[in-house]
Order: structure tokens, then sequence, then C-alpha cells
């Protein structure tokens, strides 16, 4: 599946990467067995009802041909009467286990996003820089041509001509560099968004877009109220604590219903179809300290879970605000990359101009050409490093659309 009539945009690409993410479906699965759990645990503290059917001989050995042969039959109904929030907070527990599922997924989708935007700048930069190569080959071409006209003339020596041959078999050489990292970018991209490797995907040109506006109380506030994943941990927090809950009822009774119902042909017993009934009562006296045990576990978990929270939210807050000044820096380096190109087409026009009067060398020339290819590779790498760090912020924030 791959879309020919029309490039890509941003939103096209991560969508698709929802559509054909195994990790994304992954990640579903794990929210519906998270929900099949809930079923799971009701059934704890619902009735519970079994059936019984049992074929008997008997007799004597030397008579086993002459057996006395009984049909015998018993159906079982137990109610849960009461354990003290034993089953009611396992219950909780998963309930609150399958909500923290939810969130994690959230955060899944989030990675999704990020990587997908990440590899869309990344394809956008290796074509930037890949027409900067073909530009600054193209330009050294005819410069070369030019020098074999003054070298015919004898306005040069012949190591001119040599140096632009070097000049030109490096760019080349860079060029076949630049190519193979397209390719490479555009590979990974594909593979996320679950198209063929080698597809010939086009995407939508915005890596000139630096419309952006942030404030870094705003960010914190809302990484801390909306994260996912710190959602998820406080939730956890919750179904640790109701677990532990659900191991301490288990110290104490159990209270059910009881009632059978029995059918047999043997007509040795004084009725052949009974019923009965009764209220039962079930203590766990002891078990080996396991009970005890598990309890002791479960407020480790607890706690466990409290420290994973607390350095969570602290690493959080240092990411947000890395990621922030970051954002900042690469944004306020674009105008001075793009005055560096200003400057460059200036030089190295007046650089030629000079050449072709035989005021300086090849040398000047190649090494001012070399400065222009080099400061629209700046700028280029600027608006990337602009576009990487704001997507690190957004993510960071848990923010990422």
């Amino acid at each position: 599946m791959h879309p020919l009539h029309a490039k890509l945009s941003l939103q096209d690409c991560q969508r698709f990467a929802f559509e054909n993410s195994e990790r994304l479906s992954i990640g579903d699965l794990r929210v519906l067995m998270e929900k099949d759990r809930i079923a799971e645990v009701r059934g704890m503290a619902l009735p519970q009802l079994s059936a019984h059917v049992d074929y008997v001989a008997a007799g004597e050995a030397h008579r086993f041909l002459k057996k006395h042969k009984t049909i015998n039959g018993k159906a079982s109904l137990i109610v849960p009467l009461f354990n003290f929030g034993g089953a009611s907070n396992k219950i909780s527990e998963q309930e609150t286990r399958y909500e923290a599922s939810l969130y994690d997924n959230e955060r899944l989708k989030q990675e999704i996003l990020y990587e997908v935007s990440q590899a869309y700048f990344r394809v956008l930069e290796s074509q930037k820089i890949e027409n900067i190569v073909r530009q600054s080959l193209s330009t050294l071409e005819e410069q070369r041509r030019v020098s074999q006209d003054f070298y015919g003339q004898g306005l040069i020596h012949q190591n001119d001509l040599l140096l632009i041959d070097v000049q030109v078999a490096q760019r080349e050489q860079d060029l076949i560099q630049a190519s193979h990292n397209v390719a490479i970018s555009i590979a990974r991209l594909n593979r996320l968004m679950g198209f063929q490797i080698d597809a010939p995907t086009e995407i939508e040109d915005i890596l000139a877009e630096i419309s952006w506006k942030a404030n870094l109380e705003t960010c914190l506030k809302e990484a801390k109220e909306c994260h996912p994943e710190l959602i998820s941990l406080q939730i956890q927090i919750k179904a640790a604590c109701y677990a532990y809950k659900a191991e301490k009822g288990a110290l104490y009774p159990s209270i059910y219903a009881f009632t059978d119902y029995s059918t047999t042909n043997d007509y040795t017993f004084p009725y052949t179809h009974g019923l009965d009934a009764g209220i039962g009562i079930e203590i766990n006296l002891f078990d080996g300290g396991t009970t005890w045990a598990k309890i002791r576990r479960r407020e480790k978990e607890y706690l466990e879970l409290q420290y994973r929270y607390k350095g969570v939210e602290e690493d959080l807050e240092l990411t947000v605000r890395t990621a922030y000044y970051q954002a900042i820096a690469a944004s306020n380096k674009i105008p001075l990359a793009l005055k560096g190109i200003q400057v460059s087409e200036e030089n190295l026009k007046i650089t030629q101009d000079q050449f072709g009067e035989g005021f300086i060398t090849t040398y000047d020339l190649l090494n001012d050409e070399e400065r222009l290819a080099q400061a629209r590779s700046n700028y280029w790498q600027a608006l990337y490093d602009f576009h990487q760090a704001r997507l690190d912020l957004c993510f960071a924030a848990g923010m990422i659309q």
C-alpha cells in the first residue's frame, strides 16, 4: 500500500504509522487483555455452580461380572457473601490496572508520533543536503570549463586544473554519500509507516516552517498534569494500594452460602434424591507464612511505585527544561545561518569576478565555493536542529501531536 498520486504530509505519515504499526497493535491487545482480567477477577465474587456425575461398579472380586452398578450425580452452588474486602479490592485493583494500560498505550502512540516526525524531518534534511551537493558540483563543473578555457589561453597553470579536478571528484563522492543518506532516511520512514522498504515515498517540504511559541512554565505544568507516564504511575500506585488491601483480606474469614442437589440409583441409600443448604465460614489458620509474605511484598511494591513516580517527575522536569532551552537556542541559530548564506554568496560572486580578471588564484575560488556549500548546509542543519528540539520538547512534555 503506497499512494503514488501525491506527496505525503506529516499527518499522512503519522496516520499510516498508526494504521500499520505492529507495536500499536500489540499495545491495543495488552489493553484488551487487561480488560479481560477484570472479568476474570469479578468471577471470584459471583456464584459458582458445578456438577459432577460418576458411574460406579462395586462388588466382590470373584463376582465382578455380577457387580452392583450405580450412577450418581451432584450439583453444587456456592454463593460468596462476605470476605472483608478481599474480592472487591482485587476487582478495584484490576480496574485501575486497566485504566493505567490506557495511558501506557497513549504514551506508545506518542512514541510513534515522535519517531515518525523525526524520520520525516530527517528525510527533508538529507534531501536538502543532497541538493546542496548537487549545486556545488554543478558550480565546480562550470568553473572547470572556464578554467580549461583559461588554461588553453595560458592564463593559469595546469596545477589549477588539477585542484578543480580533485574538488569535483570529492563532490562526486559527497553526492554518492548524500544519495545514500536520502535512501536510508526514506527507508526508515517507510518502515515506520508500514510501507515496503524501497517504496519511492515523496513528502511535503515543511522544513522551513519555523513558527513556534512556547512558554516554559506552561510546558512544565502540562507535563506534570497531563503526561501519560505520570498519570499511569499515579494509577498504578492506586492499584498497588488495592492489591495490598486485598492480600490483607485473606487474613480474615470468608463467609459463603451453599446448596447441593444429589441423585443416585443406589437404593441402599435412604433417599435417591437429596437437597441440602447452609452457610459456611472459611478461615485461613496457617499457610506457612505465604499470606504474610505476600502482604510484605505488596507493601514494598507500593513504596517502589512511589519512588518511581518521584524520580520520573523530577527527570521529566529536567528533560522539559533542557529541551526548551535547546529549542530556543536552535531557533536563534536560524537567522545567523541565513545571513551566512547571503555573505558567502556575495563573496563567491566577487571572487568569481576577480578570478576572471586574474586577480586571485583557483585555490581562493575553491575556498569560497566550499564556504558557500558549508553555509547552506549549516542553514538546513539549523532548521533540522530546531524541528528536532521542538519535537524533543513536545515529547518530553507529553504534548506531541
